[in-house]
């Protein structure tokens, strides 16, 4: 055994550039200011940044071997600079021990044979960190904080497993990988570990971060516990106990933020079919809570009916789909996101609450139904891949996992790229990114974390996807996310939730808006490696959407009646972003990409009481009292061909948005909502318009 780890260090030993130790001792102190020159830089080269600042650094390694020597001789070298080169080594060795521990182990059990540091007692174990670690004296807890450090390292390992099984599948191999950027490589993260430099500057940066985090609006407790009761008991009353309450999601998480939503699941046995179980869900009355709540004639004794007569109800909204069976409402100021799950076969649910175990057992009842409902078997994985997030993340890592979707979140909201309907990111999108990141890093700073994330993934090799875990064969596998099947070959940015139901919840991204999402997070990475700032609300302040451009489109619904805002123009809305991706395309030519404001239900620009502005009323006389709702999109013109074009442009646009744009989607409403037997006064217009234009919607 002493055997083996004497020739371990050894080798170790062999690894170093400079063998003399007088000369290393001189040269160590010039590389370690160096070091953290080029740790600031490094990344910056990878975005082309300044050639100016890295020719310095180029330099200066010429000058390291002739003045080290003099002045780690003469005792210019500070004793803080000594001690904070001494940290720099002992992480450096942490990270080498541990690729060598994990190396050694992989070549014994594929030699079935017994790894040596797990084989070594405590004392044989402080012994080579004291002397690899050149401790003086035995540390506190050195053991555990190191075999600590080595949980954290096998996540990596397992991470980079993960990856490296990735680019070698035939259909993976077939993206045109850039090998000359070093971070693409599937080592990138065990190599670029965060080596800290300056404590007082880890301290400055950590507190920038916090100061960040605070400015995020914290919701209520008592508020959110009052409208869950509220909720509960509704659903509890309406199927007289059979129903069960599943809470996903952020809030699952520990991830929500107050402007966000609350994914909830309404679980009940399936009594009858599913198409009569679904009008016990969503029943056939239209809700109107403008009018009085006496006057809300409601017969049908659906769950949508409960929650249209009670008195906390602030918004009701159902959407009639085939496919989806959702309800949106705001309870006592919290808004949820309620889907249906109904289950067959089962007389009793189990009982409140539900448990892993217990949503994976009515899965696998859904999945094995002669015509099995693939919506409500992804609505119930959601669920699981909640729980494999918090059991992939170590629990000591979890405040700083949390922290950092949160963050991420804010920094998305603030710089108008954060919305599922529109195909920007999402919080189910943030959690699996920022978890492969805490994987990749386990020991960073959340200021790093932040600053890699952004590296990483604004320059990731898309469709490349991005996965927690391998998969494996399980009774949902017809249903899961697979590179190979034939509704995944067109997906952009494939990144996998880690449940055993693996699905890809980035599946809305389309062409447009991933170049938005990479723009936007090679911007912040410049602001990162560049920007010199009190805080991090200073280096992402909110982002004005109308200054970014100087050509919009304006996409105004327009209704007669207040219960259509929430029929007609939320069905509007997730037809936006396919119609922008299509305009896209046809006005290629002439458009870079468009992108759509995603602030929460247009509430940015809708007036407080939807009433239109006077001249839309006058342009829309037909309809009595007409209420309004407006998108905004930007557009990033292509300059070049719009200067020598315009005339031309103008005229394709408008042809475009009156045939394919604003007829394609009314025409959809009328035969899938409306089933050409109902008649609403109802009209969506788009409009091309210049920035000095906007003011008469806003």
């Amino acid at each position: 055994m002493d055997e083996k780890w004497t020739q371990m260090k050894m080798e170790l030993m062999r690894d170093n550039l400079i063998r003399d130790r007088t000369q290393f001792e001189g040269v160590i102190s010039n590389m370690y200011r160096l070091l953290k020159q080029m740790i600031s830089i490094g990344e910056a080269k990878e975005l082309q940044e300044e050639k100016e600042e890295r020719n310095m650094v180029a330099n200066q390694w010429a000058t390291v071997r002739r003045e080290s020597n003099a002045e780690w001789e003469e005792g210019t070298v500070e004793d803080g600079e000594k001690a904070a080169i001494q940290s720099v080594k002992i992480q450096l060795h942490k990270n080498k021990l541990a690729k060598a521990i994990f190396s050694e182990e992989k070549r014994a059990n594929e030699n079935a044979e017994k790894n040596t540091f797990w084989e070594m007692d405590r004392e044989q174990k402080s012994e080579i960190l004291m002397e690899l670690f050149e401790y003086e004296r035995r540390k506190t807890n050195m053991i555990s904080r190191f075999e600590k450090h080595l949980e954290g390292w096998q996540k990596l390992e397992e991470q980079q497993e993960i990856d490296r099984n990735l680019w070698g599948q035939k259909n993976v191999q077939q993206i045109n990988f850039d090998f000359a950027r070093p971070h693409l490589e599937v080592n990138f993260p065990e190599i670029s570990q965060q080596i800290r430099t300056d404590q007082l500057e880890n301290i400055q940066q950590k507190n920038m971060f916090t100061d960040f985090i605070k400015e995020i609006p914290k919701s209520d407790a008592n508020s959110l516990g009052a409208a869950f009761d509220t909720l509960k008991s509704i659903i509890e009353e309406w199927s007289n106990g059979t129903a069960r309450l599943i809470v996903s999601g952020s809030h699952f998480l520990g991830t929500r933020t107050a402007d966000s939503d609350i994914d909830a699941i309404c679980v009940v046995p399936q009594k009858e079919s599913l198409r009569e179980e679904r009008a016990k869900f969503l029943g056939t009355f239209n809700c109107v809570l403008t009018i009085q709540r006496e006057q809300r004639i409601c017969t049908d004794n659906s769950l949508h009916c409960q929650f249209c007569k009670h008195a906390n109800v602030e918004h009701l909204t159902k959407f009639p789909s085939v496919h989806i069976h959702l309800i949106k409402l705001k309870l006592l100021g919290v808004e949820f996101d309620l889907s249906l799950v109904s289950v067959p076969d089962m007389e009793l649910l189990p009982d409140e609450p539900l448990e892993a175990v217990d949503v994976e057992l009515m899965m696998e009842v859904l999945a094995n139904q002669r015509v099995p409902s693939e919506v409500m078997l992804k609505t119930l994985a959601g669920y699981l891949d909640s729980q494999q997030m918090i059991g992939l993340i170590a629990p000591r890592k979890m405040p700083k996992f949390r922290s950092f979707v949160i963050a991420l979140k804010h920094w998305a909201k603030r710089s108008h790229i954060y919305g599922n309907v529109f195909g920007f990111f999402t919080g189910a999108i943030l959690s699996v990114l920022a978890a492969k990141v805490i994987l990749w890093y386990p020991n960073a700073s959340l200021p790093f974390l932040f600053q890699k994330f952004m590296l990483l993934f604004s320059t990731w090799n898309w469709p490349m996807p991005v996965k927690l875990t391998q998969q494996i064969g399980t009774t949902f596998d017809a249903f899961a996310w697979n590179a190979s099947s034939d509704g995944q070959k067109g997906a952009l940015m494939p990144i996998i939730t880690p449940g055993k139901l693996a699905q890809n919840c980035a599946i809305n991204v389309n062409e447009s808006t991933i170049k938005i999402l990479q723009d936007e997070m090679r911007e912040a990475h410049l602001h990162l490696t560049k920007g010199a700032a009190a805080n991090f609300g200073q280096l992402f302040p909110p982002r004005n959407f109308f200054e970014k451009f100087d050509h919009f489109l304006v996409i105004s619904c327009i209704v007669s009646q207040k219960g259509q805002i929430g029929q007609f123009c939320d069905f509007v809305q997730r037809k936006i972003r396919h119609q922008l991706a299509n305009l896209d395309l046809i006005l290629e030519r002439f458009i870079h990409y468009s992108q759509v404001n995603p602030a929460k239900n247009g509430t940015d620009w809708a007036h407080s009481d939807n009433k239109c502005p006077e001249k839309m009323r006058q342009r829309f006389e037909n309809i009595d009292s007409p209420l309004c709702k407006f998108w905004i999109v930007g557009l990033k013109i292509k300059e070049e061909n719009f200067g020598t074009d315009h005339g031309i442009f103008m005229k394709e646009i408008k042809e475009n948005l009156e045939r394919e744009f604003d007829a394609k989607i009314q025409k959809e409403y009328v035969i899938k909502v409306l089933k050409g037997w109902m008649h609403q006064m109802v009209k969506l217009e788009t409009k091309y318009v210049k920035g000095e234009e906007l003011a008469e919607f806003l």
